[in-house]
């Protein structure tokens, strides 16, 4: 079939033949052979049917022979991409499931517009696609496949919006057609094509644990067996693990920014708290995720300074102007951060990896007042605030008065428990229902409900009966031996406190789970 033609359009039969009958290796010696020079746009259709029939090696060779994937992926050919997938995919059934979610959202609309409405969308649209993510991603993938707002469009988007699932322009160019395309083939379980479209993106942390918690989520919906295995043999953690160590050996502080900055596209959310959501422990257990959240725990003090000094601190303040506790250097120059002038146009948290750059900046001011020595009013206040502010300071203030709410509750019912009023309740015990109700403010506050908080509700609720009983003669030892029986379970919580030391934490989740 060859001829000595150097048109491209002359080889797309015999390439379309090599895609159909999966032979890279033809196409490698024979067609793409340096002999004809294939444009982007030639190479548009056999790049759908490589992705649709999951032929990674088509792709990569495609990409490397002319096709640009910036030109090629619109939201047009992405949509169609989500609609050839496989009805016996899950992902087809989650589709499918938002697809009837929608039509029960159209139906409120008049019959005209409704059928309108049928006969234009196909069978699932990037709206669909993006409440799918939303399931499994939450804050990470918000605005994907949106158009942006604008102030000058508001009215046009708001009626628009009443018509269309999703108010897109589907003949744009996709903005990270790599990211688009990596959590298409995520989804539908292609893995092999999945790591291609990772290592060709950009923000490869990011996205490898973004992939981690899809692939956790489906794994959980998912019924057949042989699926489930593969998904649990996907290695994202692995390759978010592999690329993270690689930065960390070269640049440790680098590393650290990378870790704390908001990432553009996955809709400005950090790696730390994808990881916290795909909860990958072989990623923290990293040693440089390590460091850096050891660093973060004790603020600007240093990370070797014994428990026992800071108690020390606690309870005697003063002390923290002594050498008790060492801190970083008040006089560090402020032109440390330089380096990440890069990071920081890339939206880095700056105020995690530099807390004392501020105050940097006003002992700098200081210092050149009073010619190089730094006001004592300015190392008084920093301390207080590089102490007080410290995670690991605010940790051991709440261990410390809960330990103290114990012995308070405990004296209460051993020595102080008063008959119903007008004799009781005492002082003490009026002090204590009011650290109760500070407790019942803080559960409100919570928005989780771990097994933790079910403990806490449940303390609640036997210290709301227990001091209902000690107002009436006839149930006044009832309720003392019900608030015995909650101080048992507010005691029980320390479990759950000492849960983070390293060699009792262990231990306790062993207890815990025989």
């Amino acid at each position: 079939c060859k001829s000595h033609s150097q048109e491209a359009q002359e080889y797309l039969d015999e390439l379309k033949l090599a895609v159909a009958w999966n032979r890279v290796d033809i196409a490698k010696s024979e067609i793409f052979n340096g002999d004809v020079e294939w444009k982007s746009c030639d190479l548009e259709e056999v790049m759908m049917d490589a992705l649709v029939n999951d032929k990674p090696e088509f792709v990569k060779l495609f990409i490397d022979n002319g096709a640009n994937i910036y030109d090629f992926l619109t939201y047009s050919r992405l949509q169609r991409l989500y609609c050839t997938i496989s009805p016996k995919c899950l992902l087809y059934s989650l589709l499918l499931k938002k697809h009837e979610e929608n039509r029960l959202t159209l139906a409120g609309m008049s019959g005209q517009q409704h059928k309108e409405m049928i006969d234009t969308c196909p069978l699932f649209t990037l709206h669909e696609v993006s409440r799918v993510l939303k399931d499994f991603l939450h804050d990470a993938c918000r605005g994907f496949y949106q158009e942006p707002k604008s102030g000058s469009k508001k009215k046009t988007d708001k009626s628009h919006a009443k018509r269309l699932p999703g108010p897109l322009d589907m003949n744009q160019k996709s903005e990270n057609p790599w990211r688009d395309l990596f959590l298409w083939a995520v989804l539908q379980n292609r893995h092999k094509m999945a790591y291609y479209f990772w290592a060709m993106g950009q923000e490869g942390v990011a996205a490898a644990l973004a992939a981690c918690k899809i692939v956790r989520e489906m794994s959980h919906l998912e019924t057949e067996a042989e699926v489930v295995c593969r998904m649990k043999e996907a290695k994202y953690e692995q390759l978010a693990v592999e690329l993270f160590s690689e930065c960390y050996h070269n640049s440790e502080d680098r590393a650290f920014a990378l870790l704390v900055r908001r990432n553009r596209f996955w809709s400005k959310t950090t790696c730390l708290h994808l990881a916290t959501e795909a909860d990958t422990k072989s990623f923290f257990a990293h040693d440089g995720v390590q460091a850096f959240l050891t660093k973060i725990w004790w603020g600007d003090m240093s990370t070797s300074t014994p428990i026992l000094k800071l108690i020390c601190g606690f309870w005697c303040p003063f002390l923290i102007y002594t050498n008790l506790i060492s801190f970083s250097e008040e006089t560090q120059s402020v032109e440390e951060p330089e380096s990440f002038k890069e990071l920081d146009s890339l939206d880095t948290e700056r105020t995690l990896l530099f807390p004392k750059e501020l105050d940097r900046g006003d002992t700098k001011l200081e210092t050149q007042d009073t010619s190089g020595s730094v006001a004592y009013g300015t190392v008084v206040f920093t301390r207080w605030k590089k102490f007080w502010t410290a995670p690991v300071t605010v940790f051991m203030g709440n261990v410390i008065m809960y330990f103290a709410f114990l012995f308070l509750f405990s004296h209460v019912l051993l020595v102080d428990f008063k008959p119903p009023p007008p004799k009781g309740p005492s002082i003490l015990e009026v002090i204590l229902y009011f650290w109760v109700f500070t407790v019942v403010l803080e559960e409100i506050r919570q928005p989780s409900m771990h097994n933790w908080n079910k403990c806490d509700m449940v303390a609640i609720f036997l210290f709301i009966v227990g001091v209902t009983c000690r107002m009436l003669n006839s149930t006044f030892q009832d309720g003392r031996t019900i608030l015995a029986i909650d101080f048992m379970v507010f005691t029980l919580r320390l479990i759950h406190i000492f849960a983070i030391h390293k060699q009792l934490g262990p231990k306790i989740i062993i207890v815990e789970r025989m």
